[in-house]
């Protein structure tokens, strides 16, 4: 598993829970329940929220730098395409007589 994939199940890991920190917040300021649970169930509600917010920027810190180790790879790939086309090209169109 690479770091990218296990960033990316933190991150979904993250989002669920922060999703069902908010409903059971939701839920408990509706039904008029004691101050006191309200409150954990806030507490909770921000820890969750704090932890999906580093998980968001951890993956998109993990992606960009895989974006721009792709972007590297890709132009090195062009580089190396583009002289083998001109050598081709120079060998077919001038023949091996320049090469000696």
């Amino acid at each position: 598993m690479t770091c990218n994939e296990a960033s990316a199940i933190q991150l979904t890991k993250s989002k669920e829970n922060y999703h069902a920190r908010y409903g059971e917040y939701t839920r408990l300021r509706r039904n008029d329940v004691n101050a006191r649970d309200v409150e954990k169930a806030e507490a909770k509600l921000k820890k969750a929220q704090v932890d999906y917010k580093y998980s968001v920027e951890k993956y998109n810190n993990l992606r960009n730098q895989f974006v721009s180790k792709m972007d590297v790879s890709c132009l090195n790939f062009q580089v190396c395409l583009f002289k083998y086309l001109w050598a081709a090209f120079v060998i077919h169109n001038f023949g091996l007589f320049f090469i000696t």
